[in-house]
């Protein structure tokens, strides 16, 4: 490397994949009136170094 240059370190959120799987939970009624905890994953763009892979 030349002087000045540093070398690129991975995400540590995601280690380099750029994109992260993101868990939210709702409470959903059944149609016998029970409440339910449900969880929804979703992937999308890391959120910490916005889909680019490198902190």
């Amino acid at each position: 490397m030349g002087k000045g240059q540093q070398e690129e370190q991975q995400c540590p959120a995601c280690d380099g994949d750029r994109v992260t799987t993101k868990t939210a939970w709702t409470v959903e009624v059944d149609r016998n009136g029970h409440k339910n905890s449900v969880s929804h994953e979703t992937v999308s763009s890391c959120s910490h170094c916005h889909g680019s892979g490198v902190a």
